[in-house]
């Protein structure tokens, strides 16, 4: 069911509205007028019903406001095809009656996603331009991010592309060429969805993909109906509920304990080296170092990781094995890197950003500069296109 909340048209646009369905493109449709609750209507207009109908005369200051008075009692017409011009106030008001019937489409964008619920869509050239420019540009960000992933997080972020997207992205027996191709397949199928993966898009999901491996790797247990445990521990019926139980003070014992099982299932160090530890204060002080590191790790603080990890090597040196020191040294190495692409992704997006608002003879000068990096003989046979034009300079500048 549509949600029944106003839309309102903006001003400064000039679109028609196209019928998909054959008999409204043979007879006129009459705009049903979406009634609110008793007496209040969706029509754009805040007047009280007896104004409406023309049973109480309007003031001045809303005949000013409202050129023409929509009639909940009244059918307005539209036709296939119909211009609508939004400067003109009627026009905009009929558009706007249209749209919040939910029987027309804001877009053929919108249309698209579900052509069994509508009868027809506004079109709008430019807005449908500007639309798929926006996706463009979500899908290069989308594509980008998962190109820039270390092969080590291809698994961690198919399991949030399966849980956002419902997918059934195999992280358990397929390599890893399989698993990146299918993040670069969800990534053009729903961009939006896979940024929501990624820190950057969505604070907090980091929350998520720990629940997420906790259940992969069976410390806990997630059951039909949805309810996770660990052992005979109910934790929560979902995700956020499992949040939750994070954070409560009384469930630290709890935490630690997954922290120390997930870091074993993933071979992320020996944890053998820290159970053996003699039980002095400065082992407990060294036990508490090391999962901080780990956490930051986790987090993707590279700087913080570094300051605990030397923290440890300068003062706990005899408590760190090696086995744990160097697998400690290559994750926070692979962030390092992962954190230098970012930047140099970064600067190729303001660099596509500046030739974008550049018109296509001041990027062909660019090309054809003496002192320029590009060769204008590889452009030729898009030589007149501005989007592939782009796509060349910015290869030639940021090579893979």
């Amino acid at each position: 069911m549509k949600e029944k909340k106003e839309i309102v048209v903006e001003k400064g646009r000039n679109v028609k509205v196209v019928f998909t369905k054959k008999i409204w493109r043979k007879h006129n449709w009459y705009v049903p007028i979406v009634k609110e609750r008793d007496g209040v209507f969706l029509t754009g207009q805040d007047l009280p019903y007896a104004k409406m109908i023309g049973k109480e005369t309007l003031t001045n200051e809303e005949k000013n406001l409202y050129p023409f008075v929509i009639d909940p009692t009244e059918h307005y017409r539209i036709i296939h095809g119909q211009p609508f011009n939004t400067d003109v106030y009627y026009d905009r008001m009929i558009l706007q009656l249209a749209l919040n019937s939910r029987e027309v489409a804001e877009s053929l964008s919108a249309y698209n996603k579900n052509p069994q619920g509508y009868i027809g869509y506004v079109e709008d050239n430019i807005a449908e331009a500007r639309a798929y420019n926006e996706t463009a540009n979500l899908k290069y960000e989308a594509n980008t991010l998962i190109r820039s992933l270390p092969i080590m997080d291809y698994k961690r972020v198919a399991l949030l592309v399966n849980y956002i997207m419902s997918k059934d992205i195999n992280t358990d027996s397929m390599p890893e060429d399989y698993i990146k191709a299918k993040l670069l397949e969800a990534a053009n199928e729903d961009p939006d969805a896979v940024l929501k993966c990624f820190p950057k898009h969505n604070p907090g999901i980091e929350e998520d993909l720990y629940i997420l491996e906790l259940i992969k790797h069976k410390i806990l247990y997630k059951k039909p109906n949805n309810e996770i445990y660990d052992g005979d521990v109910y934790v929560g019926q979902s995700l956020g509920d499992a949040k939750n139980f994070l954070h409560k003070a009384q469930n630290a014992g709890y935490v630690n304990k997954w922290k120390h099982l997930l870091d074993k299932a993933k071979g992320i160090a020996s944890d053998n080296a820290i159970e053996k530890l003699p039980t002095d204060d400065k082992a407990e002080e060294y036990k508490n170092i090391i999962l901080k590191v780990k956490e930051a790790i986790f987090d993707e603080k590279v700087d913080k990781a570094e300051y605990y990890f030397d923290k440890a090597a300068k003062e706990y040196a005899k408590y760190l094995d090696s086995a744990t020191e160097e697998s400690l040294l290559s994750k926070i190495n692979d962030l390092k890197s992962k954190r230098k692409d970012d930047n140099d992704n970064k600067k190729k997006e303001q660099f596509q950003k500046e030739l974008e608002e550049l018109e296509i003879e001041k990027l062909q000068q660019k090309i054809k500069h003496a002192k320029s990096p590009y060769d204008d003989k590889q452009c030729e046979e898009f030589w007149n296109d501005k989007s592939q034009l782009i796509e060349y300079m910015v290869k030639v500048k940021f090579p893979e």
